[in-house]
């Protein structure tokens, strides 16, 4: 079997384990069983740790299920954990919170109008150079809002440079 039928096999299987992956875009190009994604030197990581098997759905957010030029920018990466249903939104950015954090909710709300997604599912994760301490009173304002004032969503996290999120 060559790779090419051997990678729609996958998908097709995927696709039965995972509908909700495959609810963002009809492009399965934008689709991988990842779990890491890297960019400009930042990279995050879906750690595995009690099923080292447990189905993750990768999706390229920003540049394939959504052009570079759509307006508002989107986030980078979506991974989708199958078996409980989390959505985790990813930024990979340089130090602007503030725009990794309008990425990622423009993207929630993107991505609600295609999928029976509820506030407990949704994880935002922005993965940032360092900043300077002042930046933490404005991660937490948004944290807030994320969690709390505005319930977007679960949890917002940010970490620097590398983060795994330990399932």
């Amino acid at each position: 079997m060559n790779l090419k039928k051997l990678w729609i096999l996958n998908i097709k299987i995927a696709m039965n384990n995972c509908k909700e992956c495959y609810l963002i875009s009809e492009n399965k190009e934008c689709y991988s069983e990842g779990t890491v994604c890297k960019e400009h030197n930042k990279r995050f990581t879906v750690a595995r740790k009690s099923d080292k098997f447990e189905k993750i759905c990768k999706i390229k957010i920003d540049g394939c299920v959504f052009a570079k030029t759509d307006k508002p920018e989107k986030c980078d990466y979506l991974f989708i954990r199958c078996k409980t249903k989390d959505f985790y939104f990813v930024e990979l950015k340089g130090k602007d919170y503030e725009h990794a954090y309008n990425q990622i909710i423009a993207t929630i709300n993107s991505i609600k109008k295609k999928t029976n997604i509820q506030q407990n599912q949704i994880y935002g994760f922005m993965i940032t150079t360092g900043l300077p301490s002042c930046a933490n009173q404005k991660f937490l304002r948004l944290k807030e809002r994320f969690e709390n004032k505005d319930r977007i969503g679960n949890k917002l996290i940010k970490a620097t440079n590398d983060y795994q999120h330990i399932i």
